[in-house]
């Protein structure tokens, strides 16, 4: 198993996206947003987000077309 274990606190992982916790709370109720694991049992388990998790949702996101630069 060779995966990237960069755990990211919730809080923190927010702060990357650009938007509060609350909504990122919100978004997991609505199993919205990117992936995240839960250390322990049941739904009093700890949330973490990996890194490559919020890298994949965010690349999922993009929208429009790329522009050239200018010169080509």
């Amino acid at each position: 198993m060779n995966e990237s274990l960069d755990l990211l606190r919730p809080r923190d992982a927010a702060r990357q996206l650009g938007i509060t916790e609350k909504t990122l709370r919100r978004w997991r109720s609505e199993s919205y947003g990117p992936r995240y694991v839960r250390l322990g049992q049941g739904l009093r388990g700890r949330v973490a987000y990996r890194l490559e998790d919020l890298v994949g949702w965010l690349k999922g996101r993009v929208e429009g077309e790329p522009q050239p630069k200018e010169g080509q």
